[in-house]
């Protein structure tokens, strides 16, 4: 337990020490703005104050962004200690740490940055060059979940009676977009005739049969490999989150002549984990996510309160607003389409922040690390790099006992086009990261290997 005297008591202080103390640590706190109190306190104290000095507690000097409401025009200054980047530095000599832990971790983590941002891309999406963590090389690094072990080290260095709590356990959380069920069976016929008539006059017969078996009936169509992506997670007892994109057709959106998904949805009555994926423009139209939440949840008869957004094109504040209204409980939109890494500067889920109103929502956020679309289009990575990029980020989330969230799709893991052999590096990853679940990564690694040799 630890009591933290500060001169206000703001939702900003409540969710930022709540996050740090509670969702990382494990540690119990409390809050005070008596002085007194602090002062007879039998338990340690955290001073977050600029006022006063409690003695023999811990100091740590407010930026002041805590004490705040709205959102300023704020450029913080990056610099590092004792190895690490910190940014919000302490003024006063007397402190124990210097900076502001807090207000740093709630700027990142609250992606304050992103507010009101007009530099944005094509897709109308914030841009990750534009980002602290990109700009100073912290993406690649959850630097809040660090900043949090370090202080955790500290208070136990300082006060004999503070415990350092055992942690969460490693999670790795795969998940599934479904933007196209089918490859071939649900274009329309013009469309088919016309690809059919490319492959036959560029000499792919192979290819030009496949596809007319396709059509025919005579053979599955690649993208409809729900079943092997379920089946083959199981083989490690892991259960993929599966997002479905059952929104109108569009430029970004998909062309199908029918509704495929009235021919899987028995698939998802086996009680498969399910989310909404909003169509494009959705993201920003309250409406028609709401009317395509509507038809999700008509369609696998549960109820829907997972979400990611589409192109992971969102806007803060109003686009989590919306998913508020809809009862949306977590949501796995948070990560950059062009660049792998921590985009909230952490691998802890935590609650969505509404800086504009100031409150604290109920809705967690699960950031995600790594994006199929990220590695194979704007990286230019090459399915043998698959493994490796996994295992970097799956050991470091490791470290600090994080939620390890990746997302791909029915498409990469189809062996198709572009994506030939990304399922087979898919599933080696994917069984490291299983292992790691339940092993040190020495041990994970060894068990590893001896799978594979067939020991």
């Amino acid at each position: 337990m630890v009591l933290v005297f500060t001169d206000k008591y703001t939702p900003r202080v409540k969710y930022i020490f709540e996050q740090i103390f509670k969702e990382i640590l494990h540690v119990d706190i409390s809050f005070t703005t008596k002085e007194q109190v602090a002062i007879d306190s039998t338990i340690p104290v955290i001073c977050y104050s600029r006022e006063h000095r409690i003695p023999k507690s811990f100091v740590i000097e407010p930026e002041g962004l805590l004490f705040k409401r709205g959102i300023k025009d704020i450029q913080p200054e990056v610099t590092e200690w004792n190895g690490t980047k910190i940014f919000f530095q302490s003024q006063s000599a007397d402190v124990s740490i210097p900076f502001d832990i807090f207000a740093a971790s709630f700027y990142l983590l609250t992606r304050y940055e992103e507010y009101g941002s007009l530099d944005l891309d094509e897709h109308g999406r914030y841009k990750a060059e534009n980002s602290l963590a990109y700009k100073h090389q912290f993406l690649d690094y959850p630097l809040v979940d660090h900043w949090a072990y370090l202080l955790d080290q500290m208070l136990a260095d300082y006060f004999p009676m503070y415990t350092i709590k055992s942690k969460s356990r490693f999670r790795f959380c795969p998940s599934i977009d479904i933007d196209h069920v089918y490859k071939y069976k649900s274009k329309f016929l013009s469309i088919n005739i016309i690809r059919l008539f490319q492959k036959l006059i560029t000499g792919k017969y192979e290819d030009f049969r496949y596809h007319l078996n396709v059509i025919l009936n005579r053979a599955p169509d690649p993208y409809f490999n729900v079943e092997y992506i379920v089946d083959m997670h199981n083989d490690y007892n892991l259960r993929p989150i599966f997002f479905l994109h059952v929104g109108p057709m569009g430029k970004y959106d998909g062309y199908s002549l029918y509704n495929p998904f009235n021919i899987i949805k028995e698939l998802f009555y086996r009680t498969l984990i399910v989310g909404l994926h909003p169509s494009y423009f959705a993201s920003t139209n309250l409406h028609q996510m709401k009317k395509e939440k509507k038809r999700l949840e008509s369609m696998t008869r549960v109820r829907v309160f997972l979400n990611r957004f589409h192109f992971l094109k969102f806007t803060f504040p109003i686009s989590f607003e919306y998913l508020e209204s809809l009862s949306i409980a977590r949501d796995y939109s948070l990560g950059y389409a062009k660049y792998t890494g921590f985009r909230a500067s952490t691998c802890t889920p935590f609650l969505f922040y509404n800086l504009t109103k100031d409150y604290i929502s109920g809705m967690r956020l699960h950031p995600i690390v790594l994006m199929d679309v990220t590695l194979q289009k704007y990286l230019h990575k090459e399915a043998t790099d698959l493994f490796g990029i996994m295992s970097y980020y799956a050991e470091v989330i490791k470290k600090y006992n994080g939620e390890f969230v990746t997302l791909f799709h029915n498409e990469s893991l189809s062996d198709e086009d572009q994506w030939y052999g990304w399922r087979e590096e898919y599933k080696k990853s994917v069984q490291y990261v299983a292992l790691l679940e339940l092993h040190s990564i020495e041990v994970a690694k060894e068990k590893l290997a001896n799978q594979h040799m067939g020991v």
